[in-house]
């Protein structure tokens, strides 16, 4: 018992002094490597104690003893290296993924709040016109001014989003003038027909870490892992395309499989060409599939 203790008393002394000579990491690898290194000094000191200890109480000599302490402590190091690896990996996912559903939720509280904002500031200023106008020209009849309903799309390009462990700012105009500037004036076999990559690039040109997506690589399937890199998706009632929105379209009987991928950039549908009107092509136009629309 007496060694036990001792045993677990310079384990827990040997982790918590490697462990002061880390600061806190901040990549899944850094994670792994610092709970290995933190577990295997531990296990080492533990089990060179235990080892040592329990020998030398058993009866054995100096020599002996101190063998089988190292022996213990090559046993504790290598054991204590891949439990504390693989705690440190399990716990930086833990936290990250914490920290990203806590983030997100803050951009959308964010978001909401700019928006009842600019909403506020609009039926003010509709009241205002209501109210001033028949006082400038009393011959006026009254007004019926409807309030516009406007999204705070500009206001919350920079909002900071954590997306696969990294912190980073979007910036819609940043996307919108990488795609443009890669895009090709028109469609043409033999150039396109890669549509989801110049809109993924597009969008890590604004500044979106875009390493988790499909493997498939197909763009029907970017929906899921939009919303992970910080877009919402839209509500296609009465939609209205604003620049930086992106669509992720199935695809259609006897078309590619791969479906369709494109982004608005304020004026038309842009992927890896510069498309000409709401569908991408005659086959799309002649079969409209469904599709999604994402914004930031």
């Amino acid at each position: 018992m007496a060694v036990g203790a001792l045993s677990g008393a310079a384990g827990g002394a040997a982790g918590q002094a490697v462990n002061g000579l880390f600061g806190t990491a901040t990549t899944f690898w850094g994670a792994v490597g610092q709970g290995a290194a933190i577990g295997g000094a531990g296990g080492a000191a533990g089990g060179f104690v235990g080892g040592a200890g329990n020998a030398w109480a058993g009866g054995a000599n100096f020599k002996d003893g101190l063998k089988q302490g190292l022996i213990g402590a090559g046993t504790g190091a290598l054991m204590g290296g891949v439990i504390g690896g693989i705690t440190g990996g399990l716990q930086y996912q833990r936290q990250n993924t914490a920290f990203k559903k806590f983030a997100l939720e803050q951009r959308e509280i964010a978001r909401a709040k700019s928006l009842e904002q600019m909403r506020d500031f609009n039926r003010e200023f509709s009241e205002r016109i209501v109210r001033d106008i028949p006082l400038l020209a009393p011959e006026m009849p009254p007004l019926d001014f409807s309030i516009p309903t406007f999204e705070a799309g500009t206001a919350l390009q920079e909002i900071t989003v954590w997306g696969n462990g990294n912190v980073s700012g979007y910036s819609i105009e940043k996307a919108v003038n990488y795609l443009n500037a890669n895009a090709y004036p028109v469609y043409n076999k033999e150039t396109c027909g890669r549509c989801a990559r110049a809109v993924r690039l597009a969008i890590e040109a604004g500044g979106v870490n875009t390493t988790n997506r499909p493997s498939t690589g197909y763009a029907k399937d970017f929906g899921p892992y939009l919303t992970e890199w910080g877009f919402r998706e839209v509500d296609l009632s009465n939609y209205s395309p604003i620049k930086g929105d992106v669509r992720v379209m199935q695809n259609y009987r006897g078309g590619n499989i791969a479906g369709h991928m494109d982004m608005y950039n304020g004026s038309r549908w842009v992927s890896d060409y510069l498309q000409n009107g709401f569908w991408p092509g005659p086959g799309y136009r002649e079969y409209q599939p469904s599709y999604r629309i994402f914004r930031w």
